[in-house]
């Protein structure tokens, strides 16, 4: 129950988190693909994304308003998927770890 409620109250930060991840990964520095090749990409589309990256960008971000676990965050940020107990006791040391570290 913790788990779940745990994750509907933070769905759009794991969303925003793994756009982000997708976003650094296809869009501003692809695997394999140098920063000159990147730069002149958008150079050739004035800035603006090329239509099959637009397309891309679309379905990505339909695809994470469908995230609904938290495997989908671990699988889509490149780890292994944890299960229940071990993610427990990881978000209960996250917990601690934000207490002695004051931030909250």
């Amino acid at each position: 129950e913790r788990l779940r409620k745990t994750f509907e109250a933070t769905r759009t930060s794991m969303r925003l988190l793994l756009f982000h991840v997708w976003f650094l990964t296809r869009v501003a520095r692809p695997a394999g693909v140098s920063c000159d090749a990147v730069a002149t990409n958008y150079d050739v589309f004035l800035g603006r994304p090329s239509p099959r990256l637009n397309e891309c960008l679309q379905r990505e971000c339909k695809r994470l308003l469908q995230v609904r676990e938290w495997e989908d965050v671990f699988r889509g940020v490149g780890l292994r998927p944890m299960e229940a107990p071990e993610l427990a006791t990881w978000l209960e040391q996250a917990v601690r770890n934000s207490k002695r570290k004051h931030y909250h």
